[in-house]
């Protein structure tokens, strides 16, 4: 009965199934590419190479399945801020090239092997029904001629074909696996990794976490440099004039106890005020309501605060990791001010959404546009907030509006 799940026996229909729109990939991949110089082939490919990577995933899958080991993609990562300069990226990598090839592969010498699988099948089926089709079809339209001598036009002789039944039942049982890992090993060997991409891959990788790393030390050190500005001329600002006062109200306390009693009384409100800084020095840390009420309470709360309408949608579908949620929220937060200050908006949108371990959060406004990505600027500072956690964000922002700004987190546990 095991045999029975073993997915070399079906995975056949899977490819066979999937080889119209294989074909119908590789030929949009390939005019894409030649109409390239003259910009027609930007659209196409802009739809064609997402559904390469699609369909390589899958068959990916499958040759998975059937070679009982992980067949994995390495692509490059791309990070561009524009969709046409991710396009570019796409086209540019070699795992791209590579899932292009398989494609021609896979339209030729993968789906003979494909079709071999599901012809011995289907000749199963085929041969065990004959008698039946001999029985209720009229007289010549099923006969089947051996040579010039016999013609099976009976249902006793067309049982004669059940022995063709076996035989291609046994083919099919014995011989469809190995066909079909013939199959994922043509795909893995397209489709996985090379000993060179992987080393690229890494050393590509050691080289962005380096920079990621420094950007994490770079806002840390910002974000400690910020704290202490605002303690050193907020709260303790505020303390040290309460300390003056207090020590001159204990000068006057016996010559003078009304006067006194004025400068403790001051020195109680600056105290009261040097705790509101405080609580806003905290606040800018982490609010106390991203803890309480999550990323998503965070946010409509913000959205309360603002000057302007923000309507705001989620389907985050519980926590995220706390490190996430406070990234994320600050990078919301910097794009409402950005649309209240200086964008001129009548109305935000926040959409916040989680699938596949990413959290991506769409802010979006209808104010004049323009928006743009400054070194020292706010979404600048959102770019290196996210990178920390190899999150992205993209910038959609033509003059006159809208500006739609999409930030992307991985938020894996």
């Amino acid at each position: 009965m095991d045999r029975w799940r073993r997915p070399g026996l079906w995975v056949g229909w899977a490819h066979v199934g999937l080889m119209p729109l294989t074909l119908a990939v590789f030929v949009l991949d390939v005019v894409g590419f030649a109409t390239i110089p003259v910009t027609a082939g930007i659209p196409i490919l802009a739809v064609s190479l997402p559904a390469t990577v699609g369909l390589a995933t899958i068959h990916r899958r499958l040759a998975a399945l059937v070679l009982g080991r992980p067949v994995p993609a390495v692509y490059r990562p791309r990070r561009a801020p524009s969709a046409l300069g991710r396009l570019a990226q796409r086209a540019k990598d070699p795992q791209t090239w590579r899932d292009v090839a398989w494609l021609f592969v896979s339209s030729t010498l993968g789906f003979v092997l494909a079709t071999l699988a599901v012809a011995f099948f289907l000749a199963i089926v085929w041969y065990l029904i004959y008698p039946f089709l001999i029985l209720v079809t009229p007289h010549g339209v099923f006969d089947q001629p051996y040579g010039e001598s016999f013609t099976i036009d009976t249902v006793p002789e067309a049982m004669i074909q059940w022995v063709f039944a076996g035989i291609a039942f046994a083919v099919w049982w014995w011989g469809v696996p190995h066909l079909m890992r013939a199959k994922a090993g043509l795909d893995a060997a397209l489709l996985g990794p090379t000993e060179a991409g992987q080393r690229r891959v890494l050393e590509a990788r050691v080289e962005e976490l380096a920079a990621t790393r420094s950007e994490a030390v770079d806002v840390q050190a910002a974000e400690l440099r910020r704290i202490e500005r605002n303690l050193h001329d907020g709260a303790q600002a505020r303390l040290v004039a309460s300390g003056m006062t207090l020590g001159l109200a204990l000068d006057l306390l016996e010559t003078d106890p009304e006067q006194a009693r004025t400068l403790m009384a001051e020195a109680q409100e600056t105290n009261r005020e040097a705790l509101s800084d405080l609580r806003t020095v905290v606040r800018g840390i982490h609010p106390p309501v991203l803890s309480d009420r999550g990323l998503v309470g965070a946010v409509e709360a913000l959205a309360m605060q603002m000057a302007l309408p923000v309507t705001v949608t989620a389907a985050v579908g519980g926590r995220l990791p706390a490190p996430v949620e406070s990234a994320a929220y600050f990078a919301v937060a910097e794009c409402l001010t950005n649309a209240a200050k200086h964008a001129g908006a009548s109305r935000v949108t926040v959409v916040m959404a989680r699938s596949d371990d990413e959290l991506r959060v769409v802010v979006e406004d209808d104010g004049r546009g323009g928006a743009r990505r400054d070194p020292d600027g706010g979404l600048a500072g959102i770019e290196r907030r996210l990178a920390v956690f190899d999150g992205t964000i993209a910038i959609d922002s033509p003059s006159g509006g809208p500006t739609r700004i999409t930030l992307v987190v991985p938020c894996g546990s």
